[in-house]
């Protein structure tokens, strides 16, 4: 398993645990004290820290960049399209059928992070199955 994939996996397991954590705390705590569990999130730059991964960016090849590249942008593309689909969404939600013309600010705080997450879930499953796939043409 190469570094890549096992910053992969740790940005996907911590992006996933902390919409789950999300979810979880909701009814117990409330929907702002709950906006912690993204502190997980800052997980992500783990990596960056320890001394034992650092060597990723030295350590990539051509095939390396280009998975990373591609991972990154198909992240992107469907960040941007969820994110504008849940932003108009909303607001067509609450202006047609709640009949109310304000979102309330927890809508676009959780936008925020739901976008966050939902672009290091995409990006790093991309990364996993590129690597996955990339097996197989290898000669």
């Amino acid at each position: 398993m190469t570094v890549q994939q096992k910053r992969a996996w740790l940005t996907l397991v911590l992006s996933v645990a902390s919409v789950v954590g999300y979810g979880v705390l909701i009814p117990m705590i409330g929907p702002y004290k709950a906006l912690g569990a993204f502190a997980l999130l800052g997980g992500v730059a783990l990596p960056s820290i320890l001394p034992g991964w650092r060597k990723t960016v030295s350590s990539m090849d051509e095939r390396d960049l280009l998975i990373y590249r591609r991972a990154q942008l198909l992240g992107l593309r469907i960040f941007w399209v969820c994110f504008v689909l849940g932003t108009v969404g909303t607001y067509e939600v609450i202006h047609y059928v709640m009949h109310k013309s304000v979102i309330p600010a927890i809508y676009l705080e959780l936008a925020v992070w739901y976008a966050a997450a939902l672009f290091l879930i995409c990006s790093s499953s991309a990364t996993l199955v590129m690597y996955g796939r990339s097996r197989d043409y290898e000669a």
